[in-house]
C-alpha cells in the first residue's frame, strides 16, 4: 500500500487499494483462475475480486524475512497455518464504527459498545467477507472412526 493509502500519521477515510493494482488482478484473474494474490498491508482492504482469484495470502507488514517467508508458502515448504487478527468487512459502511466516524473535528465516539467484531455481524445479519480468526491451510482434515461415550453431569456435557 502507498503512502497516501495508509499510514500511521492519519486515519484512513475508505478500505481500497489502489485503482491500477484492482485493475491488474481483474485483468490477470480474467484470463487464469489460477491466480495467488499477496497482499501486504497494514490493516483489512476491500477485495472486489476476491471471489475470481483462487486464493489470497495476507501477509500484512512483515518485516526484513517476509520475502523469504511468502517464498515458503507459495511454493509449499511452510504450510500457511495462521489465521486472520481482524475481521475483513466487504466494504467500509460493513465497519461496526463507520456510523460515527471519522467524528468531529478532533473528537471521534465510539458507540458501538459490546457490538464490536462477530456480535455487530451477528447482530446486524451482515456477512464479513473474511471473519476474525479466518484461514486455510494446505492440508486437509478428516475425522473417521470416532467413538464418543456421553456421561451425564450436572453443569455440563461431559465426554470420557
Amino acid at each position: 500500500m502507498p503512502d497516501r493509502y495508509e499510514s500511521e500519521g492519519y486515519d484512513r477515510t475508505h478500505l481500497k487499494l489502489p485503482v491500477n493494482q484492482n485493475e491488474l488482478i481483474e485483468a490477470v484473474a480474467r484470463v487464469q483462475r489460477n491466480v495467488v494474490v499477496v497482499l501486504m498491508n497494514g490493516s483489512v482492504v476491500e477485495m472486489p475480486w476476491a471471489d475470481r482469484v483462487l486464493s489470497i495470502l495476507e501477509a500484512y507488514l512483515g518485516g526484513q524475512a517476509v520475502g523469504g517467508a511468502i517464498s515458503d508458502l507459495l511454493f509449499g515448504e511452510a504450510n500457511p497455518r495462521g489465521k486472520l487478527a481482524e475481521t475483513f468487512p466487504q466494504k467500509l459502511s460493513d465497519n461496526p464504527s463507520f456510523l460515527f466516524f471519522p467524528g468531529e473535528a478532533d473528537r471521534v465516539e465510539y458507540r458501538e459498545g459490546i457490538f464490536v467484531g462477530y456480535r455487530y455481524y451477528d447482530t446486524k445479519q451482515v456477512r464479513p467477507l473474511f471473519p476474525f480468526g479466518y484461514g486455510l491451510s494446505y492440508t486437509t482434515f478428516a475425522y473417521s472412526d470416532l467413538l464418543s461415550t456421553a456421561r451425564r453431569c450436572s453443569i455440563r456435557i461431559c465426554f470420557k
